[in-house]
């Protein structure tokens, strides 16, 4: 980035150095998929332009899941929660959830497929109908094994953004191409506590695809090209 900022501020330097730039500029872009999961009874009331994943109304739902995710090969699934709804439509994200169903007498794992190797993906989560006292811990990627609280930040209302969710960590893909995490009681991992979850965002970076990386060679003997011509000029 210094070398680039350099030949910029050089003034005899007008076409071979924009294509340049822009040659790398585009080698450096990473696609980017938000999955946007609401927990929710099956049929019930979900947030507009997020993804409905239902589970059974004070009942054990195992596993509650949901397949092809956006039409993008990801699948999601969870062990052993139930729904609870307290039929507030101005709160879509809150007003339902999933719970830990026997608590800590069950296993909570989720699981995230479908990945590429060395895929990145954080994990957003917020609190539910309860409110932040009640948002379950989860343990996944690097929020170590303690986990982190899902916390609601701010009032989502009817079209909440990442900006409302708790970052609770993040994890690279391996070759099996699937992701774990847990869910725990409000208490912490392993107290007998309940705790709830009204949603969760999948954050996934892709890694740069070969002709990605052919791009940024490019960029780089543009760049030295243009450099050896200012130089001589």
């Amino acid at each position: 980035m210094k070398a680039i900022r350099a030949l910029l501020s050089v003034p005899q330097i007008k076409l071979p150095v924009f294509s340049a730039v822009t040659i790398l500029a585009a080698a450096t872009v990473h696609a980017q998929s938000d999955l946007l999961l609401d927990f929710t009874q099956t049929g019930g009331n979900y947030t507009s332009g997020w993804n409905p994943v239902y589970g059974n109304f004070l009942a054990d739902t195992a596993p509650a899941s949901i397949g092809n995710i956006d039409g993008l090969g990801y699948n999601f699934s969870i062990n052993h929660v139930g729904v609870y709804d307290n039929g507030n439509a101005a709160e879509p994200l809150t007003e339902s959830g999933f719970y830990t169903f026997g608590d800590n007498a069950n296993d909570h794992t989720f699981t995230l497929s479908g990945l590429a190797a060395g895929e990145t993906v954080s994990l957003y989560a917020c609190a539910a109908w309860d409110g932040n006292g009640r948002g379950g811990y989860v343990v996944f990627g690097n929020s170590g094994v303690n986990g982190v609280q899902a916390q609601t930040i701010g009032d989502p209302g009817t079209s909440p953004t990442l900006a409302n969710l708790t970052l609770i960590g993040t994890a690279t893909v391996d070759n099996t191409g699937t992701l774990q995490g847990t869910l725990n009681g409000a208490g912490g991992v392993g107290s007998a506590s309940e705790g709830q979850l009204g949603g969760v965002v999948f954050e996934i970076t892709s890694v740069p695809e070969p002709v990605t990386l052919t791009l940024a060679g490019l960029g780089f003997v543009v760049l030295g090209a243009s450099l050896r011509k200012c130089k001589k000029s």
